[in-house]
């Protein structure tokens, strides 16, 4: 029967069959492992049970008070065993003895006997394995020995009670923990779940035979039905049968393709007649639809070639115009009849014309052309007439209809070319007046800044001649020449040199009087024609063509005119004239600079010579003025000691003190000014030697040490015992100290204290600093301090006498010794005043500080 079914059948059935076996020997595989996970579970249930009652057992026995066998803890875990066997109904748990424990306990006549209950009991007592297997009733039993001196019987208390009072040795069975657990539950769940794993199975079966079935009935058993009804109608004459599952990779697309085959033979045989009829006629429509075609690609191409932005131009292998498009007709000015048929040379330029042949006789033999492939080459082309103009071109070669043809595409770069020329000139143009700038900038007379301006000029130009006209010194309106020149070629223009130089330019005459009458510049483009150039015959027999003239203006009047000359025929640039204007107004700002210096030098050697006058007339007073004074101070001094008798009435003591007290002032004013006159005459001679600083400094400290006593001012010194030694002059450096002090002690108020310091500081430098906690001076008045006859602003200064000259005078003679002077100070906080000497004036290294 099987071998009647269909062949697409059979197939369906065997696959199916071998799914179903496929399924059910899974099915098979996952019962064996499930049951045994089960199992695995249930043991490993089992041990950790047997594990706690282990553990609790231990503990209860480490913790037994005595061996009396009515101990509470034993009593304890006893009834939770009972207790936990009662209410549970799945498991059960039991402690089992070994031969010589139960014998112990028998011996003792003690109620714990626990002999095994079955034979997995005694198994382990006997092996001192773990036994465990399922029994019936769906009972797991495990039983675990306990073998002393291993494990939990490793304790001393647990060898000492078996090994001592039993007489067990190490390795024996002291007895063992039971357990029975029921996998009935676990069975039945299992059981559940395996009946509805296998109905699931036979219902996944069921469906995937069904789809099995129609796949494969798709697959093969319609495909291979169809494929043998369409057999049947070739053999009954129709030929136009289509044969299905042809296009198959398969062996029945195969065996369709083998029909198919055999049906074409006799169709093609049938139609090879129709056939022939059909492709006369679709050549026919296929000739007329290219003809179509050539026809508007004509027309395409004439219309590129009408619209496009370059001019297009073919020719043949010999040079021959084939086309000539609008936009070449428009760059050379030839209609296209006009030139096609004529050779390329009527569009170059005469030097390339005459070459073009020789290029064409050399690309037939080499295949190599001048220009063939050459991108973008700028060349001059002719136009219809006669003018040549830049263009850029691109030629390429192209074969049509057998033969090489050429297509060349050009641009008009006329405009392009005259913008990149005119940026050139503007650029050049810059570069001279930069250079015409920087020259007259760096000139330190108005001379060299002509004669630089002229050979710029000139090598700008390429002129030859360049020459500079001055204004006359006796005559502002007369033009002199000033003997600047810029001659590319002084033999040959020797005559005209001398021509020029011999004469005189009134605001009217010729080039330079014009220029001077306008204060423009003025261009001729030959001097020949020009009757109001005087040099002009001159001019023109040694070659001079062309010259143009620029005035130099200071505050918009003309100081000077600059002439230069060319040996060609130059036409007006408008462009290099606004430059030559900016040249003009350059040297003119020299030649104001260089007036401004020269007044500014006038003037600087009137205010020298003024304070010279001063210095000597401050001087010679103060010389005059001291004579008197010392004698003053002298008979004071004599009549205040009373040395030639008292003095009766004590306001003449008075007055007399007064006198004394001010004629020292002024003795001390005076030689203050003397001082400050022999500095600013430069005629400060310093009488240098070497000098202990500390020394000085406590001499100077002792000058001042009672005034600043009166005023209850603290004095103190901070200076190196072995403080270096200093090259100056003694009684200046004196005079500098003491002018600090008496100016600290004066803006210092009572109970205030002043400190002098002495270090060497970073570099070498040696500093000496007076400090004093006084009223300060203000930031904005430090600097006016350091000015002669100024006094700070302060009511404390003004309330005290003074001139205003002390630290003038400390910072002229530091400045005398190379060195410097600071004031740092703060309103209300006081002041510091150092003076620094250089390095090179000390002469040895501090070690130790002293404080006094």
């Amino acid at each position: 029967m099987f071998k009647n079914l269909k062949f697409g059948l059979r197939i369906t059935l065997n696959v199916s069959l071998l799914l179903l076996v496929l399924l059910f020997s899974g099915v098979a595989a996952f019962v064996t492992i499930e049951s045994s996970r089960i199992e695995n579970d249930i043991k490993m249930h089992a041990s950790h049970v047997l594990g706690v009652l282990e553990s609790s057992h231990t503990q209860s026995m480490l913790n037994r008070g005595e061996k009396k066998d009515n101990n509470p803890v034993l009593n304890a875990l006893n009834g939770a065993l009972e207790q936990f066997n009662a209410s549970s109904g799945n498991t059960k748990l039991w402690l089992v003895m070994g031969p010589k424990v139960l014998a112990f306990q028998k011996k003792r006549l003690s109620q714990e006997i626990e002999p095994p209950q079955d034979d997995i009991d005694r198994e382990a007592i006997e092996t001192g394995k773990t036994v465990s297997r399922m029994v019936e009733g769906d009972i797991f039993r495990l039983t675990q020995p306990v073998i002393l001196g291993q494990g939990v019987a490793a304790d001393k208390k647990c060898l000492e009670c078996h090994g001592k009072d039993m007489g067990m040795a190490r390795g024996e069975v002291i007895g063992a923990f039971s357990v029975a657990l029921s996998a009935k539950e676990r069975r039945d769940e299992f059981f559940q779940f395996f009946l509805v794993a296998v109905l699931s199975a036979i219902g996944v079966s069921v469906v995937v035979l069904m789809f099995t079935a129609e796949l494969l009935n798709r697959l093969a058993g319609i495909p291979i039905t169809r494929l043998t009804q369409a057999m049947a109608r070739l053999v009954d004459g129709e030929l136009d049968t289509d044969i299905p599952g042809r296009y198959r990779a398969d062996e029945i697309g195969a065996m369709a393709r083998a029909v198919e085959v055999f049906r074409e033979n006799d169709v093609n045989r049938r139609l090879a007649k129709d056939g022939l009829r059909k492709a006369h006629d679709e050549l026919e429509q296929r000739v007329e639809e290219r003809a179509r075609e050539l026809e508007k690609a004509s027309q395409r191409q004439a219309a590129i070639l009408k619209h496009a932005a370059e001019g297009i131009i073919t020719a043949d292998e010999m040079g021959a115009i084939e086309s000539f498009n609008p936009m070449a007709e428009q760059m050379f000015g030839y209609k296209a009849d006009e030139v096609i048929g004529q050779n390329l040379k009527i569009l170059m330029a005469t030097g390339h014309a005459g070459k073009h042949d020789g290029y064409i006789d050399n690309y037939k033999k080499t295949g190599k052309g001048k220009i063939l492939g050459v991108r973008e080459r700028e060349l001059m082309a002719r136009r219809k007439d006669g003018t040549l103009f830049p263009f850029e071109l691109n030629v390429a070669e192209f074969i049509l209809g057998g033969e090489k043809k050429f297509i060349g595409t050009m641009h008009d770069i006329a405009i392009r070319k005259k913008i990149e020329e005119d940026a050139r000139v503007v650029a050049e143009h810059q570069a001279l007046l930069q250079a015409v700038a920087q020259a007259a900038n760096e000139a330190r007379t108005v001379e060299v800044a002509m004669e630089a301006c002229l050979g710029a000029v000139c090598e700008h130009t390429g002129w030859p001649i360049g020459h500079a006209f001055v204004l006359s010194t006796d005559d502002p309106d007369v033009l002199v020449p000033s003997g600047i020149w810029n001659l590319a070629a002084p033999e040959r223009f020797a005559e005209f040199r001398k021509a020029t130089e011999s004469i005189v330019i009134d605001k009217s005459d010729g080039l330079l009087g014009r220029v001077k009458a306008n204060g423009k510049p003025i261009w001729i483009f030959d001097l020949g024609e020009d009757e109001k150039f005087l040099r002009g015959r001159l001019a023109k027999s040694i070659g001079l063509q062309s010259a143009f003239a620029f005035p130099v203006l200071v505050r918009g009047k003309v100081a000077a005119v600059m002439e230069f000359f060319s040996d060609e025929l130059q036409a007006e640039d408008d462009q290099m004239l606004a430059i030559m204007s900016q040249i003009g107004a350059q040297i003119g700002q020299v030649i104001e600079r260089n007036r401004a210096l020269e007044q500014l030098a006038d003037a600087m050697e009137k205010t020298e010579l003024a304070n010279r006058a001063k210095t000597e007339f401050l001087a010679n007073m103060s010389h005059e003025l001291r004579t008197p004074l010392n004698s003053i101070i002298g008979f004071c001094e004599i009549v205040c000691n009373e040395v030639f008798g008292p003095i009766d009435n004590p306001r003449y003591a008075d007055y007399l003190s007064d006198i004394h007290s001010s004629g020292k002032h002024l003795l001390e004013l005076i030689n203050d000014i003397l001082d400050v006159s022999k500095v600013e005459a430069g005629a400060m001679a310093l009488s240098e030697d070497v000098l202990e600083v500390e020394e000085v400094i406590w001499d100077s400290v002792r000058v001042v040490k009672g005034r600043a006593e009166e005023s209850k001012i603290a004095l103190s010194i901070s200076v190196d015992r072995t403080f270096p030694r200093l090259k100056a002059d003694s009684i200046r450096v004196k005079q500098m100290l003491l002018n600090l002090l008496s100016n600290a002690i004066k803006f210092t108020p009572k109970g205030g204290s002043i400190r002098v310091d002495a270090k060497i500081e970073p570099g070498g430098c040696m500093a000496l600093a007076v400090t004093d906690t006084g009223i300060g001076i203000a930031e904005s008045e430090l600097q006016k301090v350091l000015e002669p006859f100024i006094q700070a602003s302060s009511g404390l200064a003004r309330s005290h006498e003074g001139t205003g000259l002390g630290l003038y005078l400390v910072k002229s003679l530091i400045e005398e010794h190379g060195g410097t002077f600071e004031i740092t100070s703060r309103l209300d906080h006081g002041t510091t005043a150092t003076v620094r000497f250089p390095a090179e004036r000390v002469l040895a290294a501090a070690d130790e500080v002293v404080e006094g």
